[in-house]
C-alpha cells in the first residue's frame, strides 16, 4: 500500500501542490495522497454515535485526478455504509446506490452538504450551494447508530486530494454557512422582505456568514429558519456584526406568527423588548464594525428568558415578550426605517442541558497559566501524532476533547479552580487572513470562547488575553519546506528556529523557492524571518514569477554568536491565484544568511490593525466582562514573542506609543489604563523569539513600556528561574515568576529522535513551587515595590498543549499530581481534597486512523538542482545526503542519461558513490524499498542497498533504459532509519537511480 495523510496544524496549513489554491482562504486541514496504482489511503474518525435527530456533514474537497474513480466519502455504521458518494469513472460525483449528482472539475473546490434526518433515514444533499439531491434514501439503514465518518481513495489510480470533513449534532437548527458558497442564499433557510438581498458572503477573508443588505428606507430583508416544535429550555444563539448604527434590526423567536422573544436596536443600543411592549437595554452603545455574540435562554416551562451578551448575562430571568408553550421559527432582520447592512456568523437553536460536571469547590490563590489548548504539533503527520496518542504514557483523564465542548470546558475549570489556578491567559491568534476585517473568535481561542460563553462555572475563573503571534497573520511558509536547488541546505545548527530546521545560504546559487498563495493579487509585505552573525549586513536576491525584483538586505542580528533571529519586511506585489517566490545568493549578493521562514501579508499597519480592529473587539467580548483580571482596575494583557512585536513596528519607542495609546482608550472606556506583561525567555532556552534573552532585548521591553515579563515554559529549576531574574532586575523589569514541569516534545516535531525531554515529577515541581513561594516572591532587589504583581502572581505552563509537551492537565503519568502541588503551595485548602474526573474521555480527534502512510521518502524523484544546473556532484541535501562520487544530472545533460521516469532529474552513483537519507517510519511493519535504475553507456556498475547497516539488496542494471527493482522485505520498528545506496566499483562506471519509495 503506497499513500499519506497530512494534516496541518495551527501554524502550518498543509502546503498545497501546484494547481491547486485556496478555498476562500481556508487553511486546508488535510491532503490524502495517493501515489500506487493498486493500493489507497484513506482516513476516518470515530465519533459519538448518532441514532436520532439531525445530523449535518459538510466536507470540502478538491482533487487533481477525478477521473480515476473510486474516491469515497462515507457515513458508517461500524463497516457498513449508511451514506455514501463516490467519484466515478469520467469524475462523476455520485451518492450510493446510483445517483449521478455532478461532474467535478480537476483543482476546483467543491463543497457538500448533506442534511441527514436519522428518525426517517433520508438526506438533503447541496453541492456548491446548489441542491442535488431530496429525500435521498439511505444506502442502509444503522442496525446501531453512525459512529465514523471516512474519506478514502481507491485501489487503482493516483490522486491528491485535499479536503476537509465537518459533522455535527443539529438540535433544532444550525447553520453557520460554512457549507454554503459565496453569492448564493443559505441553504435550509428562507429569505425575505424587498428592500434587499440576503445573501452567503466572505464575513473576512476565510470565514463564511450571511449579509443582510437593505437598500430600502421603508423596507427590510429577513432571513429565517423552521424547526421542529421545541419544548422546555431552548437556546438561541447568533453572532452578529453591524458596519454601522441601524435602528430597527430584530432578533426574534417565534411560535407560529407569535412573537415569543424580541431583540431589536435602538438609540445605539441593544435592548430587549417585553410584554408590554417596552424596550430594555442589555448592552449600551454597542460599537460598528466588531462582532458580538447573542444567547437567549427561553425556559417554557416557566415562561421565562434569559439574554446572555458576549457570555454576560444582562436580563436575569425575565418575561416573555408573548407567553407561548413550544418554539418553531426564528426570524432576523433589518430595519425597514433605515438603510444598512447586519452580518451574521451563526444561527443554532438547540435543547439546553444543564452540566453534569459536579459542583466546583473554589480554592482561590494568584496564580494561572498562559498557553494554547493543542493537541497537534508542529508540522505533524497526523499518522504519528495518534500512534504516540495511542501509545502514550500520559493520557489526558478528559481525553483528547474538543473544546468547543462545554463539559470538557467545566472539568476543566473544576480541574483548575480546585487546585489553586485562579485565571487562564489563552493566545490568541489572528485568522490567517483576518487583517483589515473585524476580528472574529480565531484559532486556538475556542476553551477561551466556551469559557465565557457556555461555561456552567465561568464565575470560577478569571482569564486574561495572550496576544499570541498574531502579527504573524497571514500564511507562513517555513523556509525548509521549499524547494531548495542550488546547494541551498536544510539545517539545524542553530537554536530557536521554527518548524524544522531552517535553510542556509552560504554558497553562489544557493536558492530556495516557495509557492504561495495571492488570493486576489496585489500589494503584501513580506516578512522574512532570518538570523545574520556575520559582522555586516548581507544580502540575497528576491524573485517573484521569475522576475527579481531586486536585493533583500539583512542587518547583523548577533555578530559571531548565532542564535538570535531578527525579521526585515520586503514590499512585494503578486498575482492572482499561486506565486513562485525564489531567494537565491546571487554573484552580486554577500550571502552567508540563515532563512527561516516567509510571511506575506496585507500591507496594513500592524499598529492599525490593533487599534482600529483588534482592540474594540477585545474591549467589547473580553474587558468589559466583569471575570477579566484585572491589576488595580487595568486589565492585565500579556504579549507573546515580543520582540517581534518590536521588530515589527520598529522601535521599542514605537510599541511604546502604541501601548500608550492602548491605556488612553481603555481609560476612556472607565478603566485606570493596562498593565503589560511581555513574554522573554532566559538566555539560550528561546523558541526563537526575536531578542530571547539577551541584556539588549530586556532593555527594549523596559524601553517599549512593558511592565513585566514572563518566560514561557522554559523554567525547570531554581537557579534557572533565580539568574533569569537577576537579568531582569539589570534590565529595570520585574520578572513573574514561570515554573515549568516539563518539555516533552515526543509528539511535537516530525522527527522527534533525540529530541529534548525534561519532566519535572510532581514533588519536584512542588519543590520549585514552594521555593518560587518562599524565596522568590520575597527577594530583596528583584521587584518595585510591594505591590508589584511580580511578588504575588504565577504563571504556569500550558493546561494542555500535549503536542509540545508542557501540560499540567491530569493525566496517566502522574494523575492530579502537579495540580495538586500547586494547590499545597499556594493555597490555604484543606488537603484531604478528593479529586473526581468524568467515568469516559471526550475524545473528539481522528480517534480512529485508518491511513495507509508508507514512510515517505524525501525528494525520491531527485529534483534537486537549480534551473540553470545541469549536474552536480555532491555534496547535496534536501533530506539526502551524497558523497563527492554521486550527485544529481537533468535529462540532456553530458551524462547522456534516459529521461528520468519521475521529473526531469535524476540522481547518478559513480564509482564508490554513496547517497543516503533517513526515513522516519510512523508504524512497525514489513517494507520493501522500490526504485528504478539505469546503467550509463559503457559502464557496468554494481549498486548496495543498505537498511540502516543491514544489506537488503545488491543489483547490476544491465539495460541502458529505467527498470523497477525490489529490494528484499524488511522488518522496520518504528522510528528513524537510513536507507543507503552504495556504489561497488572504484572507477567510472555509473548507474542512473529515481523514483525511490517503499512499498509493501
Amino acid at each position: 500500500m503506497q499513500g499519506k495523510y497530512q494534516k496541518d496544524t495551527v501554524w502550518n496549513p498543509v502546503t498545497l501542490d501546484k494547481g491547486f489554491t485556496r478555498y476562500n482562504g481556508e487553511l486546508t486541514p488535510f491532503k490524502i495522497d495517493d501515489v500506487s496504482d493498486s493500493a489507497k489511503s484513506s482516513v476516518s474518525r470515530s465519533i459519538a454515535p448518532q441514532k436520532s435527530g439531525l445530523l449535518e456533514w459538510d466536507f470540502l474537497f478538491a482533487m487533481d485526478n477525478p477521473s480515476a474513480g473510486g474516491t469515497e466519502w462515507r457515513l458508517m455504521d461500524g463497516n457498513t455504509r449508511i451514506i455514501g458518494f463516490v467519484m466515478e469513472n469520467g469524475g462523476y460525483f455520485s451518492s450510493y446506490p446510483a445517483n449521478t449528482l455532478a461532474q467535478i472539475t480537476p483543482y476546483q473546490w467543491y463543497m457538500a452538504k448533506v442534511v441527514a434526518n436519522l428518525d426517517n433515514h433520508t438526506y438533503n444533499v447541496w453541492l456548491n450551494g446548489q441542491q442535488v439531491g431530496t429525500n435521498l434514501a439511505f444506502e442502509n439503514v444503522p442496525a446501531g447508530s453512525i459512529d465514523s465518518v471516512y474519506t478514502g481513495t481507491s485501489v487503482s489510480g493516483k490522486v491528491k486530494l485535499y479536503g476537509k470533513n465537518r459533522i455535527y449534532k443539529i438540535g433544532y437548527l444550525y447553520n453557520d454557512f460554512f457549507g454554503d458558497r459565496p453569492n448564493t442564499a443559505p441553504t435550509g433557510l428562507a429569505t425575505g422582505g424587498s428592500g434587499g438581498t440576503a445573501l452567503v458572503q466572505l464575513v473576512n477573508k476565510s470565514r463564511s456568514g450571511l449579509a443582510l443588505t437593505d437598500n430600502s428606507a421603508s423596507s427590510n430583508v429577513t432571513v429565517g429558519g423552521t424547526f421542529s416544535a421545541a419544548h422546555g429550555v431552548v437556546e438561541y444563539e447568533t453572532d452578529f456584526m453591524l458596519p454601522t448604527k441601524q435602528d430597527g434590526v430584530s432578533f426574534k423567536l417565534k411560535s407560529g406568527a407569535t412573537d415569543a422573544v424580541q431583540i431589536v436596536t435602538g438609540g445605539g443600543n441593544l435592548a430587549y423588548v417585553d410584554a408590554t411592549g417596552a424596550s430594555h437595554t442589555l448592552w449600551a452603545n454597542y460599537k460598528v464594525n466588531v462582532w458580538y455574540n447573542l444567547i437567549v435562554r427561553v425556559d417554557l416551562f416557566g415562561g421565562k428568558a434569559t439574554f446572555y451578551v458576549n457570555g454576560q448575562d444582562k436580563s436575569g430571568s425575565v418575561g416573555l415578550r408573548n407567553a407561548v408553550t413550544t418554539l418553531d421559527r426564528f426570524e432576523t432582520g433589518t430595519s425597514t426605517q433605515n438603510q444598512g447592512v447586519l452580518k451574521l456568523r451563526t444561527v443554532r437553536v438547540a435543547p439546553y442541558y444543564p452540566s453534569t460536571v459536579p459542583y466546583v469547590d473554589k480554592s482561590s490563590s494568584t496564580t494561572g497559566w498562559t498557553g494554547i489548548q493543542q493537541w497537534n504539533g508542529l508540522g505533524t503527520v497526523l499518522n504519528r501524532m495518534m500512534i504516540g496518542y495511542g501509545t502514550s504514557d500520559k493520557t489526558p483523564y478528559l481525553g483528547y476533547y474538543d473544546d468547543m465542548n462545554k463539559e470538557a470546558v467545566d472539568w476543566q475549570v473544576k480541574f483548575m479552580a480546585e487546585h489553586g489556578i485562579d485565571f487562564v491567559a489563552p493566545f490568541f491568534y489572528a485568522d490567517a487572513f483576518d487583517f483589515a476585517n473585524p476580528v472574529f473568535t480565531p484559532r486556538g481561542t475556542s476553551f477561551m470562547d466556551t469559557l465565557i460563553k457556555r461555561s456552567t462555572y465561568k464565575d470560577k475563573l478569571k482569564f486574561a488575553m495572550t496576544m499570541g503571534e498574531l502579527l504573524q497573520a497571514g500564511d507562513n511558509y517555513e523556509a525548509e519546506g521549499g524547494t531548495l536547488t542550488g546547494g541551498a541546505q536544510l539545517l539545524t545548527n542553530r537554536q530557536g528556529y521554527k518548524g524544522w530546521g531552517f535553510v542556509g545560504f552560504a554558497g553562489l546559487n544557493n536558492a530556495a523557492s516557495y509557492a504561495v498563495s495571492g488570493e486576489a493579487g496585489g500589494a503584501r509585505k513580506l516578512n522574512i524571518r532570518y538570523e545574520n552573525a556575520q559582522a555586516g549586513a548581507r544580502t540575497l536576491s528576491l524573485y517573484v514569477n521569475g522576475a527579481k525584483t531586486g536585493q533583500v538586505s539583512f542587518p547583523v542580528t548577533a555578530a559571531g554568536s548565532g542564535d538570535k533571529w531578527g525579521m526585515v519586511a520586503v514590499d512585494v506585489t503578486l498575482a492572482a491565484g499561486v506565486n513562485t517566490l525564489k531567494l537565491q545568493y546571487d554573484s552580486g549578493d554577500t550571502g552567508n544568511i540563515a532563512i527561516d521562514s516567509l510571511n506575506p501579508v496585507a500591507p496594513i499597519p500592524l499598529h492599525d490593525e490593533i487599534m482600529n480592529n483588534l482592540l474594540p473587539y477585545w474591549i467589547e467580548m473580553y474587558f468589559k466582562n466583569p471575570n477579566y483580571l484585572l491589576d488595580d482596575n487595568k486589565p492585565v494583557i500579556l504579549v507573546y514573542d515580543s520582540g517581534s512585536l518590536i521588530a515589527q513596528l520598529g522601535s521599542p519607542g514605537a510599541v511604546a506609543g502604541l501601548l500608550n495609546e492602548i491605556k488612553q482608550a481603555l481609560i476612556a472606556e472607565g478603566f485606570a489604563g493596562a498593565t503589560f506583561i511581555a513574554e522573554q525567555r532566559p538566555n539560550g532556552g528561546g523558541d526563537g523569539h526575536i531578542g530571547d534573552g539577551s541584556a539588549a532585548a530586556l532593555d527594549d521591553l523596559r524601553d517599549a513600556g512593558f511592565d513585566y515579563i514572563y518566560a514561557y515554559s522554559n523554567q525547570y529549576n531554581n537557579s534557572q528561574m533565580n539568574n533569569w531574574a537577576t537579568q531582569a532586575k539589570n534590565a529595570g523589569i520585574d520578572a513573574i515568576a514561570s515554573p515549568g514541569v516539563s518539555w516533552d516534545s515526543r509528539y511535537w516535531y516530525l522527527d522527534y529522535s533525540g529530541v529534548y525531554v525534561q519532566i519535572n515529577t510532581p514533588s519536584q515541581y512542588e519543590d520549585h513551587l514552594r521555593w518560587v513561594r518562599d524565596s522568590y516572591f520575597t527577594q530583596s532587589g528583584f521587584n518595585k515595590g510591594s505591590g508589584s504583581l511580580a511578588r504575588k502572581m504565577t504563571l504556569f505552563d500550558n493546561f494542555t498543549e500535549f503536542g509540545e509537551g508542557h501540560s499540567i492537565s491530569p493525566s496517566s503519568l502522574f494523575g492530579f499530581g502537579w495540580l495538586n502541588a500547586i494547590r499545597k503551595t499556594f493555597t490555604t485548602a484543606s488537603e484531604g481534597h478528593s479529586d473526581v474526573r468524568p467515568e469516559g474521555p471526550y475524545n473528539a480527534l481522528y480517534s480512529t486512523l485508518v491511513s495507509y502512510n508508507m514512510p515517505t521518502v524525501a525528494k525520491g524523484e531527485f529534483e534537486l538542482l537549480g534551473p540553470a544546473e545541469n549536474a552536480r556532484y555532491g555534496p547535496l541535501t534536501d533530506r539526502w545526503t551524497f558523497n563527492g562520487f554521486a550527485g544529481v544530472q537533468r535529462n540532456g545533460s553530458v551524462w547522456g542519461a534516459p529521461d528520468a521516469p519521475d521529473g526531469v532529474q535524476a540522481a547518478f552513483i559513480q564509482g564508490p558513490g554513496t547517497i543516503a537519507q533517513p526515513v522516519v517510519f510512523d508504524t512497525a511493519g514489513v517494507y520493501k524499498l522500490h526504485f528504478k535504475m539505469a546503467r550509463r553507456s559503457g559502464s557496468t556498475q554494481t549498486v548496495n542497498v543498505y537498511f540502516d547497516s543491514a544489506l537488503i539488496g545488491t543489483y547490476t542494471p544491465s539495460s541502458l533504459a529505467y527498470a523497477d527493482f525490489y529490494t528484499d522485505a524488511v522488518a522496520a520498528a518504528a522510528g528513524t532509519h537510513t536507507i543507503q545506496f552504495k556504489g561497488m566499483t572504484s572507477n567510472d562506471n555509473t548507474v542512473f537511480l529515481d523514483s525511490v519509495g517503499f512499498v509493501q
